[in-house]
């Protein structure tokens, strides 16, 4: 249960982010550089939308079978560069403040869950932008 609204809450703070960045357009082509992001994105039906994941992103098993980028805490910014994502979606709690920077310079869209981001203030625990 406690996973179904951790799941829905996500679900709802991701589509508001969405809607404010893209007009309301899903993004087709997704890079995920955290294996929890990656397992949510895949249960919220949109796992034909990513098109990166890290090397530790192995479930569900359809991760197994997308792009990897290297691992969270040195992705390569030239394979991620090479898969044109829409969105890079990223936590604090494995990924380093610099890459998202580094992205957000080349204008790449960001989506960074913070670190504490629990059930009752998964809203507050969302920072996005490029």
């Amino acid at each position: 249960m406690k996973k179904l609204i951790i799941s829905f809450l996500f679900l709802v703070s991701y589509f508001l982010f969405l809607t404010s960045v893209y007009a309301g357009e899903i993004p087709n082509r997704i890079v995920s550089l955290a294996p929890n992001l990656t397992e949510t994105i895949f249960n919220l039906g949109l796992g034909d939308r990513i098109v990166g994941v890290t090397n530790f992103c192995d479930y569900p098993d359809e991760a197994r079978k997308k792009q990897k980028v290297g691992g969270m805490y040195n992705p390569s910014l030239e394979k991620i560069l090479s898969l044109k994502p829409d969105v890079v979606v990223m936590t604090t709690d494995g990924n380093i403040k610099e890459f998202e920077e580094r992205l957000r310079r080349l204008k790449i869209k960001t989506y960074v869950s913070t670190r504490g981001a629990h059930e009752r203030d998964a809203f507050r625990g969302i920072r996005c932008g490029y």
